[in-house]
């Protein structure tokens, strides 16, 4: 134990480690978090403080951003199905749902790989090619509706016509979007979680318009751009 707080104290002025235990009078968990530190730069002695943070831990917002943390998201989720009830239609068990336009979970990791094969116009993201380009160009990246239905394809939004500024994708009902360009080989990918307003849009339209208006280096986009570990 010692040895490893000493390892941990080499290159930082601070360690902290969480523990946690059983309190049988209060018959319930608390945790807290043990604080070591140097007393003066001669590091001959270490200063050991601890924290109950029982309270933090078992509070549903974050106390850095006031966001909701785990448990109050998993909560706020949970009391959503209650009050909306035709979303729960088990398909297997508790946690699978019959849902053609949402339920679905990935990773960022994953739903990147997804999009650089459309933005690649089929090809994945290890060099194999998983669907035909004339598929991605005729009925992803352009709209299949009538014109005077808007812009959507098959379960993407997409452009009435297809151009070099056009882009294609699909954003999720709590924030997540993503969008392509596989004329110029770029791609948008926001990832978050989050039930009601959006005011960061506008900043991350900016943020993206900034980054590709760098130089690219864009050698050899026309087999698979990237890879993802």
């Amino acid at each position: 134990m010692l040895s490893n707080v000493i390892h941990e104290l080499e290159n930082k002025q601070f360690y902290f480690l969480t523990t946690r235990f059983y309190n049988r009078s209060a018959k319930k968990d608390l945790q807290y978090r043990i604080s070591f530190s140097y007393i003066d730069e001669r590091k001959e002695s270490i200063l050991v403080s601890s924290e109950d943070i029982s309270h933090v831990l078992a509070s549903k917002t974050d106390i850095e951003t006031g966001l909701l943390n785990s448990t109050g998201f998993h909560e706020k989720v949970e009391k959503w199905l209650e009050e909306n009830p035709w979303q729960q239609r088990p398909y297997n068990d508790s946690h699978v749902f019959a849902s053609a336009g949402a339920g679905l979970w990935t990773t960022a990791n994953d739903q990147l790989k997804f999009y650089k094969m459309l933005m690649n116009l089929g090809m994945g993201d290890n060099g194999v090619r998983i669907l035909k380009e004339e598929t991605v160009k005729s009925i992803l990246a352009v709209t299949t509706r009538p014109k005077h239905m808007g812009g959507y394809s098959l379960g993407l939004s997409a452009p009435v016509e297809d151009n070099e500024e056009a882009w294609f994708g699909h954003g999720g009902a709590w924030g997540t979007n993503c969008i392509v360009n596989w004329h110029k080989k770029q791609l948008r990918l926001w990832v978050v979680q989050v039930s009601g307003p959006q005011p960061w849009n506008d900043a991350v339209s900016k943020a993206a318009e900034k980054f590709f208006a760098n130089s690219v280096d864009t050698k050899g986009v026309d087999a698979f751009t990237g890879r993802t570990k």
